[in-house]
């Protein structure tokens, strides 16, 4: 390895242009993770499926995996601009920001909103006036405006996590790309610290979408404060992968993993205390930061088959996401009478099967555009005459 004398530059610096320089361009841990919190959103959303009955896992505060969701946006929020932080920063520089992160997302969500929106149709036996009349007033949601405040109609429900995700992305990516590190050392840790604060002080947990707030949604302010403390952990992660660690330090970092992830669920399945979900957050926290540093076991004696499957199973999480409340709702209407054990199972296997469906659809989209684009294009847009 070459010394700080020798390049000219900190370890710190270093370490972080390998993490971006896209050999690596998806962390295997993280996608696992992916995957693992979101069916804890599935088992949490599936609680009251049939009235309820026993209790169900991770059905008390599995909410918390949307905190799992923003620490990692955050995250790559904060990586992103410091790829970037060479160059001079401008209001277009956000645009593009916006536009990379609506690129990766709308093939997917193009697809969930045609099935949200025929299942509408369906289950509320809509004729075809009213299906215009709720297509118009979904504009603001189709939008991925939810989180402004301004929602009306619904038809996947869920998108107020893009929405923030989106919003109070391009607003710390700006400051960070502003401010650089007094937004690293300064901004981002203390208006993590402020906006929690604000948020245990009004509300009675984490779980805090669109309700009750004069300004706009409150779940803006959950989502800027925990991406604010996944930017700080970008700077954290970037320490820790600069240590050459023995193995027993690898090892110990991953059994603290484990812990923090499985004290998420067992806080998730059961209460064991009313504000547990605070605490929850700086175990996911801790938990984002070992998996991000790459230094614990798995990555000792990482395979790549291993690794591709993981990432797989990150992939699929996001149409898992943006799918599964609709499809609730098609299998609650259709399986009424049934065993509730039964019905769950084939809750949970049509969002696995139509997440796979939408990945391999959206990926077709994307060979079709990658190949015809420019056909596609000229549809549109006149070409202009060359001289």
């Amino acid at each position: 390895m070459q010394s700080t004398e020798t390049t000219g530059r900190h370890p710190e610096e270093q370490l972080q242009e390998q993490e971006l320089s896209g050999r690596k361009s998806r962390n295997p841990v993280i996608e696992l993770a992916r995957f693992v919190f979101m069916i804890m959103i599935l088992f949490w959303h599936a609680r009251n499926y049939h009235s309820g009955g026993n209790p169900v896992f991770c059905g008390k505060m599995g909410y918390i995996a949307v905190e799992f969701f923003f620490l990692v946006s955050g995250y790559l929020i904060a990586a992103k601009a410091w790829k970037e932080r060479e160059q001079p920063y401008t209001g277009t520089d956000t645009l593009r920001f916006l536009g990379g992160k609506l690129k990766s997302l709308l093939p997917v969500y193009i697809i969930a909103l045609i099935g949200g929106i025929v299942s509408t149709i369906i289950l509320d036996k809509l004729g075809f006036k009213e299906a215009i009349q709720q297509l118009l007033l979904s504009v603001y949601d189709v939008a991925l405006l939810r989180i402004s405040g301004i929602y009306i109609v619904q038809f996947v429900p869920g998108t107020w996590y893009v929405s923030a995700m989106l919003i109070g992305g391009i607003i710390l990516y700006s400051l960070h790309r502003r401010f650089g590190d007094v937004f690293s050392y300064l901004i981002a840790p203390v208006g993590a610290i402020l906006l929690l604060g604000f948020l245990f002080k009004n509300y009675t947990d984490l779980n805090v979408v669109t309700g009750k707030f004069k300004t706009f949604a409150p779940g803006l302010l959950r989502a800027l404060a925990e991406m604010s403390a996944g930017c700080v952990v970008f700077r954290i992660t970037a320490w820790l992968k600069e240590k050459r660690l023995t193995l027993f330090s690898s090892a110990c970092l991953s059994l603290i993993n484990a812990v923090c992830i499985a004290i998420a669920f067992i806080g998730a399945t059961k209460v064991l205390h009313k504000r547990f979900d605070y605490i929850m957050l700086v175990l996911l926290a801790v938990s984002v930061t070992i998996m991000f540093s790459e230094q614990s076991l798995y990555f000792r004696c990482r395979k790549k088959a291993v690794d591709s499957v993981m990432i797989w199973l990150g992939k699929i999480s996001l149409p898992m996401y943006l799918t599964h409340m609709w499809i609730k709702a098609i299998i609650t209407a259709t399986t009424k009478g049934w065993p509730r054990q039964t019905g769950l199972i084939l809750f949970f296997g049509s969002v696995i099967a139509f997440s796979v469906f939408s990945l391999w659809l959206a990926g077709a989209w994307k060979a079709f555009m990658l190949k015809n684009g420019s056909k596609v294009r000229r549809i549109f847009i006149q070409e202009t005459p060359q001289e």
